[in-house]
């Protein structure tokens, strides 16, 4: 699986950043009563749209990446998630998109992330309490 290349930003703009949580339900109508809702699936997508400060260079970058790595946006590819750093898969929903911003390009990027399982918070009392910890355990640092 291809990688977020590491030329690139890693981080993205926060007052760009907007997530939000798709619906994993199905609903099936009933003849009497209310509606069935079941789960679709155990993972989840998370719809994003963000925006970062490029260099002409991680310009050309970005879209080598997006034509040649990931096929045009076909294949799914690893990068931190942009608020708790942790490694997650995303997919691009539609292609880059660029404009001039003064010596330097503002990319808007929309995708979705694949998050398998729930995090919750660690507790205040954990050295780490600015990262995240699976449920399975293991304990993610992450930077502020």
């Amino acid at each position: 699986m291809a990688t977020w290349p590491i030329s690139l930003p890693q981080r993205v703009q926060r007052d760009g950043l907007a997530q939000r949580l798709e619906s994993n339900t199905l609903r099936t109508p009933m003849e009497v009563g209310p509606d069935k809702l079941r789960h679709r699936t155990k993972s989840n997508y998370r719809g994003m749209e963000m925006s970062m400060v490029v260099t002409e260079t991680q310009l050309l970058t970005l879209i080598s990446f997006f034509e040649n790595d990931i096929y045009k946006g076909s294949l799914p590819f690893t990068w931190a998630d942009p608020i708790f750093q942790i490694i997650e898969t995303f997919r691009f929903l539609e292609p880059p998109t660029w404009v001039p911003y003064g010596l330097q390009y503002k990319v808007a990027l929309k995708m979705e992330m694949r998050v398998v399982g729930t995090r919750r918070p660690l507790a205040a009392s954990d050295p780490w309490s600015l990262g995240m910890v699976e449920t399975t355990g293991d304990i993610v640092p992450t930077s502020p």
